[in-house]
């Protein structure tokens, strides 16, 4: 049986992961794994009792496979970036130019996402603030003003908590970015700018914890602030007035 059919029918059945498990092993110089027709008729087993793969590779191979699986979707979400990228940096250039700051929102492990990314703005010149969608509702949207630019993160893009406050926060002049894995979501549909970070798979053995996922936003983030860090001239001597202290800030105070 081709390996085309035999993935295609993985996909079906919502199993890719047992498939990726001996692909991996192979790139990965791992010992020989059994035929992916013979982990078709096991899928039921791997899904179901994980501790079995222990019988085919050992925790560096498993270790392994979890950094190359979020290593492909890292460079999917390469590929696929397109000129949505372009107009999220400028709506949030336009805004800190302009004297707004950035809100980022985010419930879960999307909102612990959120807070790395904001902290990233902040210490790169670019003010953002986390919003906790609960709190939003209770008083903390006085956070918000009009000018101001807000990333609101979910995975599905359905999220409750978060879209229970885009009624609130349309009644601002506030731009509207999206990182989700559903480009056909409420969140989506709501926003100025989605940006896609969506995967064909997570690095859990049951494809359940949160891992391409999050490592795939991060890293969007990580783009976007960079980008945005360039296109606002931020150097070497803003940084080490925002960083004063660790070693980054003594090498820099050091020098400037």
């Amino acid at each position: 049986m081709g390996e085309e059919i035999v993935r295609a029918k993985f996909l079906r059945f919502g199993c890719l992961y047992a498939y990726s498990l001996g692909q991996t092993s192979r790139r990965l110089g791992g010992e020989a794994q059994p035929s992916a027709s013979a982990s078709v008729t096991r899928t039921g087993l791997l899904f179901s009792h994980s501790h079995s793969h222990s019988l085919y590779m050992s925790y560096l191979q498993k270790a392994q496979r979890v950094l190359q699986i979020e290593i492909d979707e890292l460079q999917r979400l390469k590929d696929r970036l397109d000129i949505r990228f372009d107009q999220a940096v400028q709506v949030l250039l336009d805004t800190t130019e302009a004297g707004g700051k950035i809100i980022v929102l985010g419930v879960g492990k999307s909102g612990q996402i959120g807070e790395k990314i904001a902290a990233t703005l902040t210490s790169t010149g670019s003010p953002a603030f986390v919003l906790s969608p609960l709190n939003a509702l209770h008083g903390d949207l006085g956070i918000v003003a009009d000018g101001d630019a807000v990333i609101a993160l979910s995975a599905s893009g359905e999220t409750a908590e978060l879209l229970n406050i885009l009624p609130a926060l349309k009644r601002f002049n506030v731009r509207l970015i999206a990182f989700t894995g559903a480009m056909d979501s409420t969140l989506a549909k709501h926003s100025e700018v989605a940006l896609d970070c969506s995967v064909e798979m997570e690095a859990c053995p049951m494809n359940l914890a949160p891992t391409s996922s999050t490592t795939v936003m991060l890293a969007l983030g990580d783009a976007l602030a960079m980008v945005l860090l360039e296109a606002r001239g931020f150097d070497k001597q803003d940084f080490a007035k925002f960083h004063p202290g660790g070693k980054i800030g003594r090498s820099l105070l050091m020098r400037v």
